[in-house]
């Protein structure tokens, strides 16, 4: 009796430790950008890195991403190192893994339905350590075709990059269980599908993120014209007026060749 016994303790001990880590999305108000988060507030070691898939159920796409988390600002997929300058320059690339680096385990990326998104975090000691629950990115998504008014998405862990749960605690052998949340994002029916834009008006009149030269090509086909004329063109319409004049052209040119949001 007491070998079995014995035994029955051994076991208790070397069992695995568990985490739980919650991942959820929210669309913020009635726009075009959806906040992807993470919550790991109930574990005592953080969360190392994330590798996670993020899919639409339609022919919606993902546009930008935008207000990375600074702490997981490393991005193993894109991450480059330029040793011909002294020092060596890092650029660390971006969130949303590319296909061609494993496409088997990799969705299409930016301009499609769905992402992978790998993010990690470097740190020494407790004075720069990561926060244990917050926003790990924005996501700038168009609308689906009409007459289409909502897009829904799922997330799921990436196995490639992070083991069957898409996430790693800063012990690697203990063993994560993830409880992902999807939502969904609705458009409103009653204006141009531009104007869910997040930052439509700071004069991104395509919903990439930034403000640059094809959005000066936007306003300039609309210049002076209002609706209904036929050559109005309502993205451009930055302040929503009703007609593209000098006012847009200002709210442009303040946000020139800047990343949008933020935007009030």
């Amino acid at each position: 009796m007491k070998k079995i016994v014995l035994a029955l303790v051994v076991l208790v001990f070397a069992a695995p430790a568990w985490a739980d880590v919650v991942i959820t999305c929210a669309q913020v108000g009635d726009t075009n950008e959806v906040v992807i988060s993470f919550d790991a507030m109930t574990e005592t070691n953080l969360v190392r890195a994330f590798g996670l898939d993020i899919q639409f159920d339609d022919d919606a796409t993902v546009l930008s991403v935008g207000n990375l988390n600074p702490d997981y600002y490393i991005y193993p997929g894109t991450i480059s190192i330029d040793t011909t300058q002294t020092p060596p320059e890092i650029d660390y690339g971006t969130p949303v893994a590319e296909y061609g680096d494993l496409p088997s385990d990799t969705l299409p990326g930016l301009g499609s339905n769905g992402v992978t998104l790998e993010m990690a975090s470097l740190y020494v000691g407790d004075g720069n350590a990561p926060a244990k629950s917050g926003a790990l990115l924005s996501l700038y998504v168009s609308r689906p075709t009409a007459p289409d008014l909502q897009t829904c998405l799922t997330i799921t862990g990436n196995v490639a990059r992070a083991g069957s749960s898409g996430v790693v605690m800063e012990d690697p052998d203990e063993l994560v269980t993830v409880n992902a949340t999807g939502c969904c994002v609705d458009f409103p029916s009653d204006e141009p599908i531009c104007w869910g834009f997040v930052g439509q008006p700071c004069g991104d009149s395509d919903g990439s993120g930034s403000v640059n030269i094809a959005d000066l090509v936007a306003l300039k086909a609309s210049w002076f014209k209002s609706d209904p004329d036929p050559a109005y063109n309502p993205c451009a319409d930055f302040d929503r007026s009703g007609g593209v004049n000098i006012a847009d052209l200002v709210r442009l040119k303040a946000y020139w060749f800047k990343t949008v949001p933020p935007c009030p």
